[in-house]
C-alpha cells in the first residue's frame, strides 16, 4: 500500500499454500480446503522485513492441509517463505522455501501425549537467515475455559541448515512435505530453539502476573493480571549500553480481541456482546511483557541505516582531508619555487612559510567545512647554473565538519624533496612528499541521538609538477603554465565507541586524487623593488568515481552487519584565481604574500580560500 492507502501490489501465494477445494482456489470459503493449501484462519500469520529492508520473511501459522491430518498434533510442519524485495517489492516467487517444525503440547497440561500444535502468531527478522518466532497455546485469560497455560514461548529460528524447497514440486504443486504429519525423507527443517519461556513463574511473579486457571472465575474478575490467551506481537529496542552493545529489550504484546464488558468503539458497546460469548464479562487488558535479552546476531535497523548513510560520509571526509594535506605540501613548495623564479634568485636559501586555508566543498550534497593552518621550512641550493634542489618539512593542523553532526580534528607532519629548473622564459619544477597524518575525535551521528567517535592514523604520498613559458611583454611577464598533482592517501582501520550497538568498524582505506591545471601566469615589477603577481587556472580534478568501503556494525556477529558502501566522490573541476606580492632578489631577506580562491564549476558553493605568507634568507 502507498501513503494514500491505495494498494500498490501484492505477493501471490505459491501454489502449495493456495486453498483448493474441488480443484478450485477459494480464499473466501468458510469451509476448510479439502485438497490442499492453507487451513482457514491459519494463513500467512506473520511477515517481517530483514533489517536492511531487502528480504521479506513470511511464515504460515501452521501446516497446510496436504502436510497434516485432521488431528491438530500433526500440524507442526509449517512453511517459511523468503522473498527478495531489494529491487522489486512484488516478486512473483520466493528465493527461499523452508520447513519449520513447530512445538507440540498436551492441551490439558497433564503431561500426557501431545494433542495440539503451538501455532505461531508473530515473527521478527534478525538478519538474512534468523528470526524470532512467537509460538503459543490457546489457553489463558479470554479463551473462556479453565485449561491451564501450557506453552507460550519465543523461539530463535535459523534457516541456514534447512532444505531450500524454492522452485520444487513441494512449492509449485500440492506435493506434501509431510504426508500425514511425517516429514518426507530428504527434507531438513530449519533449526530452532526456545529463547524465552513466557510461562516462567519466577519471572512473572516479580511483576504480580500469574497463570490462574480457576474454573469458578473464567472472567478472571478476581485478578486482571492473569496472563491472557493470545500473544501476537514482537518488537526489539536497543538497551543502549556501551558495555552491552547487543543487549535489547524484547517487547511481547497480547491481542485482547477488545474483550471488556464496558468497552466501546466509537461510542458503540454492542461489540461487547459478541466478544463476551466465550468468556462472559471478561476484562482482558492489553499487556506488554518486556525482557532484556542478548542477541549477538541481531542487526538493529536504525543502527544499520545510520551506518549505511553515515559511514560513507566519514570515509569521504577523511579522504578529502588526506588529499588536501598531501596536496598542500606540493602547493607550498611550488609557492616558494615560483617566488624564487620570479625574482631571478638562483642562490641558495633557507625559507619558511605559513598558510591558512578555508575549504568548503560538498559531500553527498552536505556542506563540508575545513580550516587548516600549515607551517613549512626548507632549504634549497643551486646544483648547476639552471638547476636547483632542496628539502622541506611541514606541519599542519586543522578541523573538519560536515553538515549533520560529522567532524574530526587532524594534524600532519610531512617531508619533501624538490627540484627546480629554469632557462630564460622556460621553467620546470617538481616535488615528492610523504605525510604522516593523525585523525582524532572522528564524530558520526548514530541512531537514537548517540554520537559515535573514533581515532585513526593516515598517510599520503604526493607528487607535484609544474612547468611553463613566462616571457616579457612590455612591462609584464606573461605566459601559459601547466601543473599536475597526484596524491595517494590512506587511513588505518579503526572502530568507533560511544554508540553501543551502533559503533562501526572501518577497514583500512586508500584513495587517489589527481589534478591537471592549465592557465596563465603574470607578474610585473614596481618601483621600490616590489613584484605583484597573479594567475588564473582551470583545474581538472579526478577522484575514485567507483570507490567502495567495507564497514561493519562492530558488535553484531552476522554477515548482514557488514556492508560494502559507495563513497561519495568529492572531486570536481574548479577555477583557481590567485594574486600576491613579493620583494625582489638582491636583499638577504625576501618575503611574499599571496591569496588564492578556488571556485567550483559544478557547484559555486564549493569554495576554498587560501592565504600564504613566506620568508626566505639568502645563504
Amino acid at each position: 500500500f502507498d501513503a494514500t492507502g491505495r494498494m500498490a501490489g501484492f505477493l501471490p501465494p505459491v501454489n502449495a499454500i493456495q486453498p483448493i477445494s474441488g480443484g478450485v482456489v477459494n480464499y473466501n470459503s468458510i469451509a476448510q480446503p479439502t485438497t490442499s493449501g492453507r487451513r482457514n484462519n491459519q494463513g500467512m500469520e506473520a511477515v517481517s522485513l530483514t533489517p536492511d529492508g531487502k528480504r521479506l520473511f513470511g511464515v504460515l501459522q501452521s501446516a497446510t492441509v496436504q502436510d497434516s491430518t485432521s488431528n491438530q498434533q500433526t500440524r507442526q510442519h509449517t512453511r517459511v517463505l523468503v522473498y527478495d524485495v531489494a529491487s522489486n517489492p512484488f516478486p512473483s516467487a520466493p528465493i527461499g522455501h523452508y520447513v519449520l517444525e513447530l512445538p507440540r503440547f498436551d492441551r490439558d497440561g497433564t503431561n500426557g501425549s501431545a494433542d495440539r500444535t503451538a501455532a505461531q502468531s508473530e515473527i521478527l527478522a534478525l538478519n538474512n537467515t534468523q528470526f524470532l518466532l512467537l509460538t503459543r497455546d490457546g489457553n489463558g485469560n479470554g479463551n473462556g475455559d479453565s485449561r491451564p497455560h501450557v506453552f507460550k514461548s519465543v523461539y530463535l529460528v535459523d534457516t541456514t541448515p534447512g532444505t531450500n524447497l524454492a522452485g520444487t514440486s513441494f512449492e509449485t504443486s500440492a506435493t506434501p512435505i509431510s504426508p500425514g504429519g511425517v516429514l518426507a525423507a530428504g527434507i531438513t527443517p530449519v533449526a530452532n530453539m526456545q529463547f524465552v519461556n513466557m510461562l516462567n513463574t519466577t519471572q512473572l511473579t516479580r511483576f504480580g502476573l500469574n497463570l490462574d486457571s480457576n474454573t469458578a472465575d473464567l472472567a478472571r474478575t478476581n485478578d486482571l493480571l492473569t496472563l491472557s490467551e493470545k500473544w501476537e506481537a514482537l518488537g526489539l529496542a536497543p538497551v543502549l549500553e556501551e558495555s552491552a552493545p547487543q543487549d535489547f529489550f524484547l517487547f511481547v504484546g497480547n491481542d485482547n480481541d477488545f474483550q471488556s464488558p464496558t468497552g466501546t468503539i466509537q461510542g458503540d458497546a454492542e461489540h461487547n456482546a459478541y466478544n463476551g460469548v466465550e468468556a462472559p464479562n471478561v476484562q482482558n487488558d492489553n499487556l506488554i511483557l518486556v525482557y532484556r535479552v542478548t542477541l549477538p546476531t541481531y542487526v538493529d535497523p536504525e543502527f544499520y541505516q545510520a551506518m549505511v548513510n553515515g559511514a560513507p560520509v566519514v570515509v569521504a571526509a577523511l579522504g578529502e582531508a588526506g588529499f588536501g594535506l598531501g596536496a598542500a605540501n606540493a602547493s607550498g613548495i611550488d609557492g616558494q619555487l615560483d617566488s624564487a623564479r620570479r625574482a631571478g634568485n638562483k642562490s641558495g636559501s633557507v625559507w619558511g612559510s605559513f598558510s591558512y586555508s578555508d575549504i568548503d566543498p560538498l559531500i553527498n550534497g552536505a556542506a563540508y567545512t575545513s580550516e587548516v593552518i600549515s607551517g613549512a621550512a626548507g632549504i634549497n641550493w643551486p646544483l648547476t647554473s639552471d638547476l636547483g634542489g632542496g628539502f622541506a618539512a611541514s606541519y599542519s593542523t586543522g578541523d573538519s565538519a560536515v553538515e549533520g553532526g560529522f567532524g574530526f580534528d587532524y594534524e600532519a607532519f610531512a617531508l619533501s624533496a624538490f627540484l627546480g629548473w629554469g632557462q630564460g622564459p622556460w621553467f620546470l619544477q617538481g616535488s615528492l612528499s610523504h605525510s604522516w597524518q593523525d585523525f582524532e575525535d572522528i564524530r558520526r551521528p548514530a541512531a537514537f541521538g548517540l554520537t559515535a567517535t573514533g581515532n585513526t592514523d593516515g598517510s599520503a604520498w604526493t607528487f607535484g609538477a609544474k612547468g611553463g613559458y613566462v616571457a616579457p611583454f612590455g612591462d609584464i611577464n606573461l605566459g601559459p603554465v601547466a601543473a599536475l598533482t597526484f596524491t595517494r592517501a590512506s587511513f588505518d582501520a579503526y572502530t568507533e565507541t560511544g554508540a553501543g550497538g551502533g559503533n562501526v568498524t572501518y577497514i583500512a582505506q586508500t584513495g587517489e586524487r589527481a589534478t591537471y591545471a592549465l592557465g596563465l601566469e603574470a607578474n610585473t615589477q614596481l618601483d621600490g623593488a616590489l613584484m605583484p603577481f597573479a594567475h588564473a587556472l582551470y583545474v581538472f580534478e579526478e577522484g575514485d568515481a567507483d570507490r567502495r568501503a567495507q564497514v561493519k556494525l562492530a558488535s553484531a556477529n552476522t554477515a548482514l552487519a557488514s556492508q560494502l558502501v559507495g563513497v561519495p566522490d568529492v572531486a570536481g573541476d574548479y577555477v583557481a584565481l590567485g594574486l600576491g606580492i613579493q620583494s625582489l632578489a638582491g636583499q638577504d631577506l625576501t618575503w611574499r604574500a599571496a591569496y588564492e580562491a578556488q571556485i567550483g564549476i559544478e557547484h559555486d558553493e564549493d569554495l576554498t580560500h587560501q592565504l600564504t605568507l613566506g620568508l626566505a634568507l639568502r645563504m
